[in-house]
């Protein structure tokens, strides 16, 4: 029990508080298993998809980052040239 300035006592209702935490408690569990649930199966849907893919991954990004490498360089030697004029 808590005392107010003015000497008069309250109790808190413990019972409702209890209540209170175990359903949260609850909730919060269910939350975390709905989102391992959601990132399952989104791992599962995304390993389905990089299977079936005609070229891995790992050859797209490689054959990006060279088309982009090349185009910044035609792009600086574009740049060098119209410096010169």
């Amino acid at each position: 029990m808590a005392t107010v300035d003015d000497g008069q006592e309250f109790e808190l209702p413990t019972g409702l508080l209890t209540g209170a935490a175990i359903l949260v408690m609850i909730g919060w569990v269910l939350t975390a298993l709905g989102f391992l649930l959601g990132a399952g199966a989104t791992a599962s849907a995304v390993r389905r998809w990089v299977a079936q893919m005609e070229t891995p991954p790992q050859e797209l990004a490689r054959a990006h980052w060279q088309r982009a490498w090349t185009a910044a360089g035609a792009g600086a030697d574009a740049w060098r040239k119209a410096g010169q004029n």
